[in-house]
């Protein structure tokens, strides 16, 4: 008997011993079980904020990058025409290169984007692509603005490979965040001018870089220095945009933080 009261004794002042180290250290103590704390308003308002300023840095450096590629095309100066007999490999090519090219274009097997616009008017975009031997790889041919689907397909059934296409050789970039759903029956409709999605639907190596030729929004944007000029002071003015988002959540994150913490005392 004396034995099981010095053990309950025993036991009794670990307990105290623990409890009083758990409470001078302000950790919570349940003498039946650890409890599991619940993040406080304070602590998810400062994870919105992170989040907040995460997505806003990530959409400033997509703008600025934006920027620089039109930059780059404003830099890059046209040379003479690149013929198809002088394709090698994509390392020759850059963006506003000029070229003319004769290749066989896939006139069943083709692309739309819908919507476009184009002179204030909507209508689609003629997307096409055509084997090039000399590269093994074929290439993909944006055959301008039409005004419906329907000229569109009278457009590339009148295609003539020995006339060919001139256009400029432009890459697309793809958008942040984005990837495309296609439909199932031809022609497939597009969002925008996106090299992956025709490739992986294609399920054949395609060009990095689309031949643009004229009649279309994209083509006078390569071809108009001016339009090069705005968009690059647009990008960057939606750069600064967004930074400032970023900022001004951490701020406002601070401000609610400390209210909070205030209330509480």
């Amino acid at each position: 008997m004396a034995k099981s009261l010095l053990i309950t004794h025993a036991l009794n002042s670990r307990r105290s011993i623990i409890t009083s180290i758990l409470i001078s250290t302000d950790i919570p103590y349940n003498n039946s079980h650890m409890t599991i704390h619940k993040p406080t308003p304070k602590h998810s308002i400062r994870i919105a904020s992170a989040i907040n300023l995460c997505i806003m840095l990530s959409l400033a450096w997509w703008q600025i990058h934006r920027a620089y590629h039109k930059y780059e095309l404003l830099n890059t100066k046209p040379q003479g025409a690149l013929h198809t007999n002088e394709l090698r490999s994509a390392n020759q090519l850059e963006n506003n290169q000029l070229v003319h090219f004769h290749l066989p274009i896939n006139k069943k097997n083709y692309f739309i984007i819908d919507p476009a616009i184009y002179q204030h008017q909507v209508g689609v975009e003629l997307v096409a692509t055509g084997y090039a031997r000399e590269i093994g790889q074929s290439v993909i041919i944006h055959l301008g603005w039409h005004p419906n689907r329907q000229a569109a397909q009278r457009h590339i059934t009148t295609y003539n490979e020995q006339q060919g296409v001139k256009g400029l050789l432009y890459k697309p970039r793809g958008k942040l965040l984005q990837t495309q759903q296609l439909n199932t029956n031809w022609p497939r409709v597009l969002a925008y001018l996106d090299t992956a999605s025709i490739e992986s639907t294609l399920k054949t190596k395609v060009l990095s870089y689309a031949v643009i030729t004229e009649s279309s929004a994209l083509y006078e944007q390569l071809n108009n220095g001016h339009i090069l000029h705005l968009g690059i002071t647009r990008h960057i003015c939606y750069a600064l945009q967004f930074i400032a988002f970023g900022l001004i959540g951490v701020y406002y994150s601070r401000q609610l933080s400390t209210s909070k913490s205030n209330i509480c005392i």
